[in-house]
């Protein structure tokens, strides 16, 4: 999600707030049925075993765009005056070269959709019904109210959510959730390994049905406005060892293995992840020139387990537990990564273990409220809606 849907939301406040009938299907109190009418036509639905009724959606913002489409707030209105909001994802015919092309990527995503549908999980996204308009897919997704990890990786964009606090707060949660370093904010050790922990536990879901989710990056990381990490966007999910004729997920975070375009591994997202956690720790990205190429993106990674030790502050190396899991996670070879998202977050030597570390030298904290406290001054009173900083000039 890149772009800010607060312009969007005065619209929508009055859109919710105006008067809406508070009757449905045009009856009123005057020509409401009879109650035995009401029984019968109650009886004859029930008999009917269906109900054949339009859904529409009101688009009210745009939420973001990724390589499929786009993503939009949209209103759902329901009998008497009942509405309510989802995220929808409309997905782009144009990034395909053929319509028989968008027409087989739709119907993976309607099969992923009818497996993953009764999916509940903390950490994971939900997701409704896949649907077509004139051919066009789109699918109703659960909407957050939160900011997505790139929000807490962009040193203008903290430097401006700290203004709107209080001093006090601001260098307390400048503290308990950042790092400033001089080349900016990098986020604390224990922070990033709770954010590590939540994403490890949506894809251990993810991964037990057998699927991959392909495109694991901060922008599809978000956090909730009570400090809860969601994993999203899982429309590039495909099935463990499944061969996909285009080139899935994005290439500064997409696995080795995603390169020389082989099937796709849920070892595959663990590599992401530690690229994620690389990020949150040194407070910078990898890979940061947008135009290299990704033959050069690929040299880079197959570096990585000879140069992470010189990528990661001196406060970081210190924890020897830590640089494990990433090198565990970073490793080129699949044969040599480690095998599964449990064993990394709760594992003999997993990230539960750097938090017990943490526990033990007093440096535990309640991380989810941390991070609640640190999105509290980011509600908009007019909305009471997290609006998401803008980089400031």
């Amino acid at each position: 999600m890149t772009n800010d849907p607060q312009s969007h939301y005065p619209e929508r406040t009055q859109t919710i707030t105006r008067t809406v009938p508070i009757h449905g299907d045009g009856i009123t109190p005057e020509n409401a049925p009879e109650h035995n009418a009401l029984v019968n036509a109650y009886r004859a639905l029930i008999k009917s075993k269906g109900i054949s009724f339009p859904t529409s959606f009101e688009f009210v913002g745009k939420l973001g765009r990724g390589r499929q489409g786009q993503v939009v707030l949209a209103i759902r209105r329901g009998a008497r005056g009942c509405v309510t909001h989802h995220a929808v994802k409309v997905y782009d015919p144009s990034i395909y070269l053929s319509s028989a092309q968008y027409w087989e990527d739709m119907g993976r995503i309607a099969s992923q959709i009818t497996e993953l549908h009764s999916m509940r999980h903390p950490n994971l996204l939900s997701r409704g019904m896949y649907e077509e308009v004139k051919g066009v897919g789109f699918v109703q997704m659960e909407e957050i109210d939160g900011i997505d990890l790139t929000d807490l990786l962009t040193d203008k964009k903290i430097s401006t959510a700290l203004k709107q606090m209080p001093a006090s707060e601001a260098d307390r949660l400048s503290k308990t959730i950042f790092h400033n370093l001089s080349s900016g904010y990098a986020i604390q050790p224990g922070v990033a390994v709770f954010i590590m922990r939540q994403i490890l536990r949506g894809l251990e879901a993810l991964h037990t049905a057998g699927f991959v989710h392909s495109d694991i990056k901060p922008s599809n990381i978000m956090i909730d406005r009570l400090g809860y990490v969601r994993v999203i966007d899982h429309g590039r999910a495909v099935r463990h060892g499944e061969d996909v004729r285009i080139l899935l997920g994005s290439l500064g975070y997409m696995a080795p293995e995603a390169h020389k375009r082989l099937a796709s591994v849920t070892q595959s997202d663990l590599f992401s992840v530690g690229l994620v956690g690389v990020e949150m720790l040194r407070g910078e990205a990898l890979i940061t020139d947008t135009k290299t190429s990704e033959a050069e993106i690929m040299a880079l990674k197959e570096d990585i387990p000879n140069r992470l030790h010189d990528l990661m502050p001196d406060y970081v190396r210190e924890n020897e537990t830590l640089m494990n899991v990433l090198y565990s996670l970073l490793q080129t070879d699949v044969a040599d990564r480690a095998s599964n998202a449990q064993d990394v977050e709760s594992g003999e030597a997993g990230l539960a273990v750097v938090h017990r570390q943490l526990a033990q030298i007093g440096k535990d904290m309640e991380y989810d409220r941390e991070l609640q406290e640190f999105m509290t001054y980011m509600v908009d009173p007019a909305t009471n809606r997290i609006k998401r900083p803008v980089a400031s000039a």
